[in-house]
């Protein structure tokens, strides 16, 4: 393929080369839509059969969660509900990555089974690598319903990717508020087509899912995010993940993106701007901040290709040395429940460490157009304090040091008469109630 390019661009004239690409990339998408159609209109009589098939069984349902990353998985309240409730049998299955390699693959998923069997919950691995072999889904958990973590194609093993499971109710919640008008991507892929249900946070998010999805939204219910439930209900016991104990010294998250090449549309990352910055601010006000480094899961790949492993692991390393800074991986609700503030640049958390009512600062890199931003995206961003450059990052540091917080109350005000679930009652009781009310329409 790369003599093959590299021998189209002697031929085509440069002008020619991206529109002919563009095209190329537009009768692709063409066939690959077109194939998709009968699986779409066929979805609704497919999941009928499976919702009739499922309430002629009875109590217990069989609930599988599909886990693939453990900083992802945003269905730890729904898990504990179900839990607690008779009529449900859940469990965790953890899946393979495979884009990354099988060294990824494995380390993630040892990482992520690890995790849950830490917090005592039902929890299998998918994969054996002493016999090579997979769990099949069908014959050894024999799901009613299965929850899915992340909708990509490609990252998850096909055998476990949604058009392996038509007959049976699959569902879905975003691990993060989607912030970009990528709606083809978000809404009208085939994965969110061909769902049985999808849970969204509001709904301005249903409105975007009516207009854009080819069913027309018919298959979405505003639940709120499960994300948050445990920023809007603190969990009993908080783990304090922060080093320093010291109240007096401010709990400071810094959260990069790994968009740092290479990215057409999703381009926020600022961290080959600021990486040094970061530290040596860090540095500075050692005796009145710390810093947890939370980078995106994807970051540490994308540097390995970008640095190389041995730059990548001493620019982690530098991190974990600090008095005052550590590596924060993995899930994050004890970092945000217990930190007391944010500066990131990643989309998904424009939305969601909003629910901590706590001040962020949003790190734009001058390349990212708002433009690409939705509507509920802006919003959110206007209760933000944005930073440009290091100096905007120092100032906000200042501001955190000494409590001057000026969008404190309009910040406050938004998120709760904006982004609250519905209902008076967490996103995960929302699914609940749904789930009960179909699958026990009788019993409600």
């Amino acid at each position: 393929m790369g003599k093959l390019t590299k021998f189209a661009k002697k031929i085509i004239p440069a002008p020619l080369i991206e529109p002919l690409r563009r095209l190329y990339s537009h009768i692709v998408t063409y066939k690959q839509r077109k194939r998709e159609v009968p699986l779409i209109k066929e979805a609704p009589l497919m999941h009928s059969k499976a919702l009739d098939k499922v309430r002629s069984k009875g109590e217990p349902f069989n609930v599988v969660f599909f886990a693939l990353m453990d900083s992802v998985w945003k269905y730890d309240r729904l898990y504990q509900l179900m839990v607690q409730d008779k009529r449900f049998n859940a469990v965790i299955l953890v899946c393979p990555i495979v884009n990354y390699g099988r060294e990824n693959m494995l380390n993630n998923m040892e990482k992520c089974y690890s995790m849950f069997k830490q917090k005592g919950y039902n929890v299998i691995r998918s994969y054996d690598e002493a016999t090579d072999t997979y769990v099949d889904v069908r014959k050894e958990l024999a799901p009613d319903l299965i929850f899915y973590t992340n909708p990509y194609q490609g990252l998850i093993d096909d055998r476990y990717y949604i058009t392996q499971f038509p007959d049976i109710l699959t569902l879905f919640t975003t691990y993060g508020f989607p912030e970009s008008k990528s709606y083809s991507i978000t809404f009208d892929s085939l994965f969110h087509n061909v769902l049985w249900r999808k849970y969204v946070d509001t709904e301005y998010r249903k409105s975007i899912a009516k207009r854009y999805s080819r069913v027309k939204g018919s298959n979405v219910i505003v639940s709120g995010y499960p994300g948050i439930d445990n920023f809007i209900r603190h969990p009993e016991n908080v783990n304090d993940v922060w080093p320093i104990k010291d109240r007096h010294v401010k709990r400071i998250i810094w959260a990069p993106h790994h968009t740092i090449t290479g990215y057409a549309f999703v381009n926020y990352s600022t961290f080959l701007r600021y990486y040094q910055t970061m530290l040596d601010l860090a540095h500075k006000y050692k005796n009145d901040i710390q810093i947890a480094f939370k980078p995106h899961p994807l970051l540490k790949n994308r540097l390995k290709i970008e640095w190389g492993e041995e730059k990548t692991h001493e620019y982690y390393n530098r991190w974990d040395s600090l008095s005052n800074g550590f590596v924060a991986d993995g899930e994050y609700e004890d970092l945000f429940n217990t930190s007391d503030a944010i500066i990131h640049d990643s989309g998904s958390f424009i939305g969601e460490y909003l629910f901590t009512e706590k001040p962020g600062m949003f790190l734009e890199n001058g390349i990212a157009d708002r433009e690409k931003y939705n509507d509920l995206a802006i919003e959110c961003l206007k209760h933000y304090y944005i930073g440009n450059n290091e100096d905007d990052i120092e100032n906000f540091i200042q501001q955190v040091i000494t409590g001057d917080d000026p969008l404190k109350e309009d910040r406050i005000s938004f998120v709760r008469q904006e982004l609250y679930p519905p209902n008076g009652k967490l996103a995960s009781e929302n699914i609940m109630d749904d789930l009960i009310s179909s699958l026990c329409p009788t019993k409600v």
